[in-house]
């Protein structure tokens, strides 16, 4: 009989892989975001579906950093460029029309690079926004699963995956069936991709934290809003950026 016990064990093995496996891209990474918020760049991310929270752990959140803002798919509907009928539709993910509108819904600088997260990789989407950003001469960190992109083919009229763009690659060592504990012979449940995306995402701001002190600068952390204060101080860090980071 399944327990939450035994999927807890599972992770516990996941995440010591991840630890391991994702080490190097992990601190490259972190490097490649430090330097770009080192020269008062933002970090353009984006995720649709479950892959949107790993952006929700980087954008704008206690303990973590101001120079991350994050392209939401339900601005095309505030901004009327769409009906949340289109958002809402299974084939939304892959309106490869909408890339470069969703782009320009948002102030982004030359010196602004891109962080994207699918763990399928084949979405048509998110590798026209790929290939928009690649275009634009920006660097590109990409956060899927390679196991996942080898099995899938692209949606993308190109042909290519998300990560034949992007210039670093880090695995979140999902399985091709990013599900976990068999019920049967046919039927598995939970899933490994969220999990050990949000510690991923947890420990790039860690390192770029740790880059920013070892350059002795000052990190532009975000304090919780429940502590006296702290609205000043988010404030402040956030005036430099204008609507870069909350627009």
């Amino acid at each position: 009989m399944l327990n939450g016990h035994m999927f807890f064990d599972a992770v516990k093995n996941k995440l010591d892989a991840v630890a391991v496996s994702q080490k190097e891209a992990i601190l490259q990474a972190a490097a490649m975001m430090s330097e770009c918020m080192m020269d008062d760049g933002v970090v353009q991310i984006y995720g649709s579906s479950h892959n949107a929270a790993f952006t929700m752990e980087l954008f704008y959140r206690a303990g973590g950093l101001v120079p991350f803002h994050k392209l939401v798919d339900e601005d095309l509907v505030y901004n009327k460029v769409i009906s949340h009928t289109e958002l809402t539709d299974p084939n939304y993910e892959n309106r490869l029309d909408l890339a470069e509108k969703l782009i320009g819904m948002y102030e982004i600088h030359d010196n602004d690079m891109a962080l994207l997260v699918s763990t399928a990789g084949n979405q048509a989407l998110i590798i026209e926004l790929a290939k928009i950003f690649k275009s634009q001469g920006r660097k590109l960190i990409v956060v899927t699963s390679k196991a996942q992109s080898a099995k899938n083919t692209s949606k993308h009229p190109d042909g290519k995956m998300l990560e034949d763009y992007a210039d670093l690659v880090i695995d979140n060592c999902a399985d091709v069936i990013d599900t976990v504990l068999p019920l049967d012979e046919k039927v598995k449940v939970n899933q490994f991709a969220s999990i050990t995306g949000n510690v991923i995402a947890q420990m790039l701001t860690g390192e770029i934290y740790h880059n920013f002190e070892k350059a002795g600068k000052e990190c532009p952390v975000l304090l919780s809003a429940n502590l006296a204060g702290s609205d000043v101080h988010n404030n402040k860090l956030c005036e430099k950026y204008g609507k870069r980071v909350r627009g």
